[in-house]
């Protein structure tokens, strides 16, 4: 990200916003209707937001924007110069926004950009649609006090909070964004915004991404709610996953009782399972994969484990249906994503066996840490393999060379 937020003089210029930082979603800009958006510059205001008619105004503006009217008037209007009260006045300029002369356009926006505090606290927010809403958002990224008073108007849109959340550089802006926990489940755009804001506190971010992981809300394009995932226990991780909504739930253990229940069943069935004709995990939203990756039957839990989503992977080995005969053939896979190799070496009972230990040093995702630490135990013959070996890390290969010939002699 460059430049966070435009100057007022670069606002009227209409110059592009930082590649990557998505101000608007065009589906919502197609779905408005009234207005070609291709006619206007890409970067232009009113590709973002939707014009007045004249039955939108209050009726006593309404003989303000005649067909006759003329260009002077409009001028006046477009500046915010006539003898009015502020309302009136913002609404009447937001009118001509839409005029086919360039040059009132280029009035409406000055006049937007240059509103000050006193017209500003005169103007009753909660009567002006979430469109002039949007356009003072967008001409407020320097003004911190103005933004809080704007984003505490429930009218303010979901999509001007992600515009805001993705720009501004104040700390107590992030903070009111992450207070309003209700806006957050309701939109959690509002959180990838902000991670995608350079200037937003880490601690601040995670704060909300910890609120909604354990809610059950999960977006996969923010790596950071992997990270609160693993973070949290056990027991924790079910709650969040349990609150997840999917089509699947009826089909799905209710509580964390049930899940246990079920596992404890599972563990004691044949390791062979009948192969059901069923839509592969990968096919499935993922919240949804990781609702079933961790409380889904054992075969959903495997398919899990070997997902590329770091999400996914997580719930899957999280599962409590997996079994200790699955551990060997996962920890020697090496296509598995590094933090189901960190959980198979984080679990004591699992890697009590030889086995697991020995598939683990194989595995080049292995720690480097927990393997040299594990070498020690191995037979000589599979030490023997190891330091032969060009699938595992340099210095396992040196250190397993090391110990064969001390122990072989």
């Amino acid at each position: 990200m460059t430049d966070i937020a435009q100057t007022p003089e670069e606002f009227l210029e209409d110059e592009n916003t930082a590649e990557g930082e998505p101000v608007f979603d065009r589906q919502i800009a197609s779905g408005l209707g009234r207005f070609d958006l291709s006619a206007y510059p890409e970067n232009d205001i009113r590709r973002e937001v939707a014009p007045f008619s004249t039955q939108d105004l209050p009726a006593h503006l309404q003989s303000y924007v005649t067909k006759n009217v003329t260009d002077q008037s409009k001028s006046q209007m477009a500046q915010g110069r006539l003898p009015l009260v502020p309302q009136d006045s913002l609404l009447l300029s937001y009118f001509w926004l839409f005029d086919e002369d360039e040059r009132v356009v280029k009035l409406v926006k000055r006049f937007f950009t240059q509103i000050d505090e006193r017209f500003f606290a005169a103007l009753r927010l909660d009567t002006l649609n979430e469109h002039i809403l949007y356009f003072l958002c967008r001409v407020s990224f320097e003004q911190s006090a103005r933004l809080m008073k704007l984003l505490s108007e429930p009218l303010v849109s979901d999509r001007s909070r992600m515009m805001i959340a993705a720009q501004v550089t104040f700390p107590e802006v992030h903070a009111m964004l992450l207070d309003n926990q209700l806006r957050l489940l309701r939109a959690p755009g509002i959180i990838r915004s902000l991670a995608k804001n350079e200037t937003v506190l880490r601690s601040e971010l995670d704060r909300g991404i910890d609120f909604l992981v354990r809610e059950g809300v999960f977006l996969d394009d923010v790596d950071a709610f992997a990270d609160a995932f693993v973070r949290l226990g056990k027991a924790d991780m079910l709650e969040s996953v349990l609150r997840i909504k999917t089509t699947e739930d009826a089909h799905l253990p209710g509580s964390i009782e049930e899940v246990e229940k079920l596992a404890e069943v599972d563990s004691e069935a044949p390791v062979e399972e009948k192969k059901e004709k069923r839509k592969p995990l990968g096919r499935y939203p993922i919240p949804t994969q990781i609702k079933l990756g961790m409380i889904g039957d054992h075969a959903f839990a495997i398919e899990a484990c070997k997902s590329n989503i770091r999400l996914v992977a997580n719930a899957g080995i999280s599962n409590a249906r997996i079994r200790d005969g699955d551990i060997p053939r996962l920890a020697k896979d090496k296509s598995l994503h590094v933090d189901v190799i960190r959980a198979i070496c984080m679990n004591g009972e699992w890697t009590k066996a030889y086995a697991v230990k020995l598939a683990l040093l194989q595995n080049p995702k292995t720690p480097l840490t927990v393997a040299i630490r594990w070498l020690p135990l191995l037979r000589v013959s599979d030490l023997k393999t190891l330091a032969k070996s060009k699938q595992v890390p340099t210095q396992i290969q040196t250190q397993a060379k090391k110990l064969f010939e001390v122990r072989s002699r």
